[in-house]
């Protein structure tokens, strides 16, 4: 992910370079921020960013003219402002356009502008372990070790607690089915009584978790638009 921070006073693109990193490093070590002191060097760089922290107010060009120029030439790089101008902020609505935050109140809402963008535009994360969550079909606990188990047939055994990752994981569609498993939601064909099926591989449900499963899974489908 590459984040662009655009403002020509650089005590703010200092503190919101250290919100990002504090916020979206729990999730994912694999980003990169740009700093920019305008509008006209962020064109100019033509750099592709997935998001953008955008001033509004700068010297040379404004962010509502960033912004408008990035519609015109639909681009699909996310945009949250940062203003010290809550008068602005009709004027900088737009169809990228994911949300403001107040410089006299920076750390609390871009961070929780940050959280929300991490939640909804990215659906997957790497583990400690290098391996991608989407690859992900189910993890196992196995005496004091976790067994990951993915896509291509291959595991890595891992010694963190089930829980521990289970609460890293859930946001990103995984669904405790059973005291020793975790499955992704993302590869589940069909739920049973008895079992999940992911593929070819089966696990078992709890009867215990069963009406929370499939609750779980009827929401991840609506989430993500599948059939269920």
């Amino acid at each position: 992910m590459v984040i662009g921070i655009c403002d020509d006073i650089q005590e703010f693109r200092e503190k919101e370079t250290t919100v990002c990193c504090s916020v979206i490093g729990k999730y994912s070590k694999d980003f990169t921020v740009i700093q920019l002191r305008d509008g006209k060097e962020l064109i100019d760089s033509k750099q592709q960013f997935d998001l953008l922290l955008l001033d509004i107010e700068m010297p040379q060009m404004s962010g509502i003219e960033v912004k408008n120029y990035l519609q015109s030439v639909n681009s699909s790089t996310k945009i949250i402002f940062v203003t010290s101008h809550a008068e602005s902020m009709p004027e900088a609505f737009g169809i990228n356009v994911f949300g403001f935050a107040l410089k006299n109140k920076l750390e609390q809402q871009l961070s929780e502008m940050l959280e929300s963008f991490i939640n909804i535009v990215e659906k997957h994360t790497i583990l400690d372990e290098g391996i991608d969550s989407d690859d992900v079909v189910y993890v196992k606990a196995d005496g004091v070790y976790n067994m990951i188990v993915t896509n291509d047939d291959n595991y890595v055994l891992v010694r963190r607690p089930l829980k521990e990752i289970q609460e890293h994981l859930e946001r990103y569609g995984f669904i405790r089915v059973h005291k020793s498993y975790l499955v992704n939601a993302k590869w589940i064909s069909q739920i049973s009584d008895k079992e999940v099926i992911l593929g070819g591989k089966r696990v078992p449900v709890s009867a215990r978790m069963r009406s929370e499963v499939k609750k779980k899974y009827k929401d991840y489908c609506k989430k993500n638009a599948r059939y269920c």
